[in-house]
């Protein structure tokens, strides 16, 4: 259904764009130009091309290939932050999410203090609500429910195998670079939701509570003894604690390149525009050329459809002198932002 409406949608801006020009589209040519991958889209040796969430613990499935709630369902697993934007999206409306998995908890705070008392005391009951319910699914049983999918998922591996892109041996390599799902682990889930400043802050309210009433030396070693614990439960929490989603691609990325051969390996997802130079940053180089990641930004945040001072949204572009990260200019055509140089064609 979903490829279906998208179709429709591409034919209408189709039509839309030839009567502005006095032309006409061709329904059927246009149906045939357009193809849906499962998973990505490659030409050996030159480029593979995919969404990027297979890389990121919080929008991951266990089986990529077989992405259901369930055996026997053909309704899609939930991924972590899809579970929680839909709450808060009605909470706050025209919001952009745009860099706020890279800010710190005091940017967050600053954040959640600017909106006012009102929303502050919506958002915490929201967050209150958000964290029982993921809490309550995670763990080993979700996971165990979804084990019958395992089968399912090797036997379109196989069936993918028979297509000219790659053989068997590289797709279960690449299948197994993907990220576990975070939800499957509870002390994870404790991290992510930040639950653990929450209980150390806790813990140091009722140290300097007790502190204050008991007084002399045992009010101390209570006040000390909380603020110990708290400061191992920090520790303890940060080695849990995922790190930023973009690192996580470009690793995948690099990881991709070494398996496949592939000289530029695209990605979306992240929303942050990128060209990098593998052999630079991770020594990987294609018999003897360099291999290039990168990512063709976000197409959806204001601040991206504004860009600089509303210099327009950033892509992709392969061609015969490499590959570059361009971006829309307002009165049309594009700039080049960065390009992998030159390339002898194959």
């Amino acid at each position: 259904e979903v490829r279906e409406r998208g179709l429709c949608f591409l034919l209408a801006l189709a039509h839309r764009a030839a009567r502005s020009e006095g032309e006409a589209v061709d329904d059927a040519s246009l149906t045939e130009r357009v193809s849906v991958r499962t998973w990505f889209e490659a030409e050996p040796g030159r480029f593979h091309i995919e969404h990027g969430h297979a890389y990121d613990e919080f929008c991951s499935f266990e089986y990529n290939l077989a992405p259901y709630d369930r055996p026997g369902s053909q309704r899609l697993a939930t991924p972590l932050t899809h579970t929680t934007i839909p709450y808060f999206t009605r909470a706050l409306g025209d919001f952009s999410t745009h860099g706020i998995d890279s800010m710190s908890t005091r940017e967050h705070l600053k954040l959640l203090f600017g909106m006012g008392p009102r929303m502050i005391w919506v958002l915490s009951r929201l967050y209150l609500h958000v964290v029982w319910e993921v809490l309550s699914k995670a763990g080993g049983r979700g996971r165990a429910e979804r084990a019958a999918l395992a089968e399912q998922h090797r036997d379109r591996l196989e069936a993918l195998s028979q297509q000219p892109a790659y053989g068997l041996q590289t797709l279960q390599a690449l299948d197994g670079l993907r990220a576990m799902p975070a939800e499957y682990s509870v002390t994870k889930m404790v991290c992510v939701f930040h639950a653990d400043r929450l209980l150390v802050l806790a813990l140091g309210a009722l140290g300097l509570g007790a502190g204050f009433l008991l007084g002399g030396a045992l009010g101390l070693g209570c006040a000390l003894g909380a603020g110990a614990i708290g400061a191992l439960l920090t520790h303890l929490a940060n080695g849990k604690r995922s790190g930023q989603t973009w690192r996580a691609l470009e690793e995948a990325a690099a990881s991709i390149a070494r398996t496949t051969g592939a000289r530029y390996v695209i990605f979306g997802h992240s929303h942050r525009p990128v060209l990098l130079d593998l052999e630079a940053a991770h020594g990987i180089s294609r018999y003897g050329e360099r291999a290039y990641y990168l990512n063709s930004g976000s197409w959806v945040t204001r601040e991206i459809l504004r860009g600089d001072d509303g210099r327009g949204m950033t892509f992709v572009e392969i061609g015969p002198e490499g590959a570059s990260l361009k971006r829309w200019r307002v009165g049309g055509g594009a700039d080049t932002l960065a390009s992998s140089g030159a390339e002898q064609p194959l």
